[in-house]
């Protein structure tokens, strides 16, 4: 505390400032040296990018929203920035938003697996288990150790009734963690 009084500009302190907070339990206060180290530091995402996860675990998602469109003005073309984006719109409960999200971070890179898991997990909350399965497919054709992507298809393969194929996928999942 006493080296960000020192130097109230230095984006830097101020963010270990708030993980002192946050390692203490101090939510209000790392919040607030957060959002300073944020407006402070518009060269890395880092700290908003803790930012909206705070403020989307805490369920504040006008907060969570707010953050992460200013992160995607700054890094425009940036995947991350896109699927936290979508990810912010989704606990919104605003799934065409987030899908639009989550297809622009993979537009962006083609290979930014948190966005395609992501999407598989919108398609698969709709109902549509065979384009979620398309899209976890791809992941792994992409990285066959994707155990995000295998955890996927197996709670597809069990809610279709294929038991043993989803026991299959989860012990694979297992043993690549």
């Amino acid at each position: 505390e006493r080296a960000a009084t020192l130097t109230a500009t230095d984006a830097k302190v101020r963010a270990r400032l708030a993980m002192s907070h946050l390692g203490t339990g101090r939510t209000v206060e790392a919040l607030s040296a957060l959002e300073e180290a944020f407006e402070l530091d518009t060269g890395s995402m880092r700290a908003g990018l803790l930012l909206t996860f705070i403020h989307i675990r805490r369920d504040e998602l006008n907060a969570a929203a707010r953050t992460a469109t200013e992160l995607k003005a700054r890094y425009p073309d940036n995947p991350v920035t896109e699927n936290l984006l979508g990810v912010v719109r989704r606990g919104e409960g605003n799934a065409v938003a987030a899908r639009a999200a989550f297809t622009r971070a993979l537009e962006i890179d083609v290979k930014f697996e948190p966005a395609a898991c992501n999407l598989a997990e919108l398609e698969r909350a709709a109902g549509n288990r065979k384009a979620a399965s398309a899209h976890y497919q791809g992941i792994l054709g992409r990285n066959p150790r994707a155990t995000r992507a295998l955890v996927g298809l197996s709670d597809i393969a069990e809610s279709e009734g294929r038991t043993f194929e989803a026991i299959s996928l989860l012990e694979k999942a297992v043993a690549l963690a």
